[in-house]
């Protein structure tokens, strides 16, 4: 009894020993280990063999012999791990799992039996000088082959095939996830090596509707070695990622996370294809973008999608710009962007169809454009030194800011902050809620400038709860067309003699009322509000103009031009004009006070208002109330 229980304590001392040895020198994911470890695989002839080289020309002496790798060039390289002897086995050499020796041509491999795929366990060194392309390619194959992930355990993996994509993985029928240590690893591409355009680091491919991640990574582009060789577009497609969906249903799962780019030459994760190619579904969580010159993105998206999350991203630019094929209707898209900061950001589809953004707690540091959402953005901050655009594309789309604040650098040069349409059935519903708005540049035409010419029912201007602040704007709100909502806002920053509101209405090809209401505001000083009348024979603008709040109690709306028709204004606010109305004119609500009645000729009777007026006539009510 005694002596088995020695005999059992020896074995399992060897077992630790091997197991001690295995776990050293294989990747820290310990799902190798795991897999090593089955139930019998020390209780065979424990040999240990220095490489690969070694490893094929050994002969086993036993039918189920297990000897120990102890690298793949040499002993301690990170490419070792227990190996098995199948006698029957033909399965081809793969240089990963299966090995077949010099000395057997016909049965007998060695093999690995493993939950991963190690790229050492193929030959890379990782030492940052040795080209690791082919061993990556041959991991990668591997992997996809055997439906594992793909493993980078720390180190710097240089890859140099010049003029090649170097992980190229075409037609993929299978899942296959890419991922590394973290920041620990780093993939670098060589010098010299896009000699041409279309040379990726990796470019991954399908029609069968598969799933790709890539996750923990640091990837190198090395632009300073890589130079352009025929003029600024030559290496344009010369991405760090490529993943090109091959059918309606290319992929259906795209899952970035945790990747760190540096040196980009183009985009760092190229999403794209011709405009009948579909994702389902891309997820990026964790994506960092260093210093670029000439990048373009550190993500594009160009395909259709049907749910796109981005959060927890640090990039300069994401650009999302979906192009389908005149004729389809494109599915449904949601986007959702949480915690991100960016320098510049596009987010742009004609794909027609319904297509949400939801926006929250992001920093935009340079450029925003927007075209063809339905877009609700909260909490976030715009530090603007480029022109904000929001949709002039011919369908529907709709934004709402609710909570977010928006700052110009000195140096912007542009004339107007934010643009809305220019075509028929543009931006339906505008909406700015509690937002701040702090512009230290020179805006001749607007910070809002609003010129959506279709006008129709459900056409909307909200500006709500805002507060304005300005050095040199000439105008806060230029408004046309459209029902317009302002109520609540806080003008007290816009310079004496600016205009905080302008509305021209020049909605003539509308069939419909529009409706302006004014209340609740609060301005600094008279002048500040100037209203043009529409001149359509088919429709009307009707004002509601309430209490607002001036610090100045004179005259502060001011109706431009010399005619007016179609035009009704419900009070109490003050009203200047420079000539008198000529018809469909009326004021109702409100007390009026005539300032020099004896030097005011005779009217008549316009809408109910009688009295001495001169052609040159102003129209009082209650003051507004100072504060």
């Amino acid at each position: 009894m005694q002596r088995r229980h020695l005999i059992s304590g020896v074995l399992s001392g060897i077992a630790a020993f091997f197991a001690t040895s295995v776990k050293a020198q294989t990747s820290p994911v310990n799902p190798v280990d795991a897999g090593d470890r089955k139930e019998g695989a020390f209780l065979a002839s424990p040999f240990e063999v220095a490489n690969v080289d070694a490893l094929r020309k050994l002969v086993p002496n036993s039918k189920r012999m297990t000897v120990l790798l102890q690298g793949y060039w040499q002993a301690g390289d990170g490419g070792g791990g227990l190996l098995q002897w199948m006698p029957g086995s033909t399965n081809d050499d793969d240089g990963v799992f299966v090995f077949r020796p010099m000395e057997n041509s016909a049965r007998g491999r060695w093999e690995r039996s493993a939950e991963i795929v190690d790229v050492k366990w193929a030959g890379a060194k990782s030492d940052g000088y040795s080209d690791d392309s082919s061993a990556i390619q041959n991991a990668a194959s591997v992997a996809l082959r055997r439906g594992l992930p793909l493993y980078f355990p720390a180190g710097t993996y240089l890859l140099a095939r010049k003029g090649k994509i170097q992980v190229l993985l075409e037609d993929m029928e299978s899942s296959l996830r890419i991922y590394g240590a973290g920041p620990t690893t780093t993939l670098r591409l060589g010098s010299g090596v896009c000699s041409s355009d279309f040379v990726c680091m990796f470019s991954v491919r399908s029609k069968k509707g598969v799933n790709i991640e890539f996750s923990d990574l640091t990837i190198d582009m090395n632009e300073a070695e890589n130079k352009l060789l025929g003029g600024s577009s030559s290496l344009e497609h010369c991405h760090a990622i490529q993943i090109l969906p091959k059918s309606i249903n290319g992929f259906d799962s795209v899952i970035i996370s945790n990747l760190f780019f540096s040196n980009l030459i183009a985009d760092g994760v190229n999403v794209g294809g011709s405009t009948v190619e579909c994702v389902n579904r891309i997820s990026v969580d964790g994506l960092y973008g260093g210093e670029r010159k000439r990048s373009r993105s550190d993500i594009a998206i160009t395909c259709s999608y049907t749910k796109l999350n981005l959060i927890n991203c640090i990039t300069h630019n994401i650009e999302v710009e979906v192009n389908v094929d005149k004729g389809r209707v494109a599915t449904p898209s949601f986007t959702t962007i949480s915690n991100v900061s960016v320098s510049e950001a596009d987010f742009i589809t004609d794909a027609r169809g319904e297509h949400w953004l939801t926006m929250s707690n992001a920093n935009v540091l340079a450029f925003f454009n927007m075209n063809g959402y339905v877009a609700n953005i909260s909490n976030s901050n715009f530090l603007v030194s480029s022109l904000v655009r929001i949709s002039d594309y011919s369908h529907a789309s709709s934004v709402f800011f609710v909570g977010c604040q928006f700052r110009t650098n000195n140096d912007y040069k542009d004339d107007y902050l934010f643009f809305f349409g220019k075509k028929e059935n543009g931006p339906k519903i505008v909406s700015f809620v509690s937002c701040q708005f702090d512009i230290s540049a020179s805006l001749a035409k607007g910070i809002i400038v609003d010129r959506n010419s279709g006008t129709g029912p459900e056409d909307y201007l909200i500006i709500r709860d805002c507060n304005f602040s300005a050095k040199d704007v000439e105008i806060f709100i230029n408004a046309n067309g459209r029902n317009i909502i302002i109520v609540g806002n806080d003008f007290i920053g816009v310079p004496k003699n600016k205009n905080s509101i302008v509305i021209s209405n020049e909605n003539s090809n509308s069939a419909y009322d529009s409706y302006i209401e004014i209340k609740e505001n609060k301005f600094l000083s008279a002048g500040q509000v100037a209203i043009s009348p529409c001149n359509s024979a088919s429709s009307r603008v009707i004002y509601f103009l309430g209490k607002n709040y001036v610090r100045d109690p004179a005259l502060m709306f001011y109706l431009r031009e010399e005619k007016f028709t179609n035009i009704d204004f419900h009070s109490p606010m003050e009203i200047f004009v420079d000539e008198p109305p000529t018809s469909g004119f009326t004021i109702s609500g409100t007390r009026y006070l005539y300032k020099n009645p004896a030097s005011l000729g005779k009217l008549g009777v316009v809408a109910g208002l009688t009295g001495d007026v001169s052609k040159k006539k102003k129209i009082f009510n209650e003051m507004p109330i100072s504060y």
